[in-house]
């Protein structure tokens, strides 16, 4: 995978605001490994008006 420059940009403010991007990782390698992510990071219905 490669990121773009959007992904680069986000992960940027997430740096900036303390977020630990252990979790991220973590997941992202879960994904790249085709393993089940854990119930919590499950798809879910999106809030608010699209």
């Amino acid at each position: 995978m490669k990121p773009v420059k959007k992904f680069d940009k986000d992960l940027k403010i997430l740096v900036k605001n303390g977020f630990d991007l252990k979790l991220l990782y973590k997941v992202v390698e879960n994904l790249a490994k085709e393993q089940p992510l854990a119930p919590k990071y499950k798809d879910h219905p999106l809030k608010g008006t699209l």
